[in-house]
């Protein structure tokens, strides 16, 4: 049993289902077109082994891997930065639908009770500083697909 667990007692097929919705997330990276995505990742995550030091190799070249993909912009957020304290979020961006609709933007935040999505314009906004702020704090896409091979290679 994991610590998250332990802690926040999830009945199994909720997990699962979880798992699932994650996997099927991925997917959307490699389709046609694929999603556009551009993550910053706390070093930190690169160094908890989660799953054993096989599990964890497997990740971080998936991970890295993936970084390697045009649609994909991955940056770390080294351990000595001092970036704004954010916490995690998901920011969803939409494209235009047409020259005079447009969706609007989603703020997505994770916790042990599950997801909470925010639509408001000043609260996306605020978010989408607060990325930009992180992004340009971390390394290059380059030196982190560097540093995640690097520990890979350490675990």
């Amino acid at each position: 049993m994991s610590l998250y667990q332990a802690v926040v007692p999830t009945p199994p097929s909720i997990l699962e289902r979880r798992v699932q919705v994650r996997m099927r997330r991925q997917d959307v990276l490699t389709r046609d077109p694929p999603l556009e995505l551009s993550v910053v990742l706390d070093e930190s995550v690169l160094l908890r082994t989660i799953g054993g030091r096989d599990v964890m190799y497997a990740q971080l070249r998936h991970l890295a891997d993936l970084a390697r993909s045009p649609n994909v912009e991955l940056r770390v957020l080294r351990l000595d930065a001092h970036p704004v304290v954010a916490g995690s979020f998901q920011l969803y961006e939409f494209s235009p639908i047409s020259q005079t609709e447009r969706l609007g933007d989603v703020v997505g935040v994770e916790n042990v009770h599950g997801h909470l999505y925010v639509e408001g314009e000043a609260d996306t906004y605020l978010h989408r500083l607060v990325f930009q702020a992180l992004a340009d704090s971390a390394l290059s896409p380059k030196e982190s697909q560097r540093l995640i091979y690097k520990t890979a290679e350490r675990t």
